[in-house]
């Protein structure tokens, strides 16, 4: 089963061709300054706001990380987002795949299960149904990153106590055998 969109069609275009078309656009406005090496990034912070206000700067964010790609294979990313309605624990991981006009975002259900697992976290789908904080992010990486998985987090609680929690679980989790 894959989580339909929530926000589709209000804060990024709804439908394929549009939306190809606009991150085509961001994607090319997006120019990395030569001088900044991000080949020791490991984490990266993009907006989460509707693309006409925020696809640019967003789109240079996912540039920084294809650029690092071209340095180290990336097959999978966690993206983490705060949870702006309210519902839920304080960290919700999705087990689910995540569906965008630009198709099915894979879940690395097995990555996600151990964050959930090792953290203690939800994985209450209900809870983060209608949450666009990770949505928006998605479009970008599938553009970029067609064949990557994901882990979906969300957090309501973003407390340095729950950061270095959720933190030591993907830690832990993405280093097991």
């Amino acid at each position: 089963m894959a989580r339909s969109p929530a926000v589709a069609g209000s804060f990024y275009p709804g439908e394929k061709s549009e939306l190809s078309r606009m991150l085509a656009l961001l994607f090319k406005q997006a120019k990395l300054d030569a001088n900044v090496d991000f080949s020791n990034a490991r984490a990266f912070v993009a907006p989460h706001a509707g693309y006409e206000y925020s696809g640019y700067v967003a789109a240079y964010t996912y540039s920084a990380i294809l650029e690092l790609s071209k340095r180290s294979q990336i097959d999978a990313f966690a993206i983490i987002g705060p949870n702006h309605m309210g519902y839920g624990d304080f960290v919700t991981v999705s087990l689910e795949d995540w569906e965008t006009p630009l198709g099915v975002a894979k879940n690395d259900k097995e990555l996600s299960q151990e964050i959930a697992k090792e953290g203690k976290f939800s994985t209450n789908e209900e809870e983060i149904a209608e949450e666009h904080s990770i949505e928006v992010q998605v479009p970008f990486l599938q553009y970029l990153f067609p064949n990557a998985k994901y882990s979906f987090i969300c957090m309501s609680d973003q407390s340095i106590g729950a950061s270095f929690l959720r933190n030591q679980a993907i830690q832990h989790a993405a280093t097991e055998p």
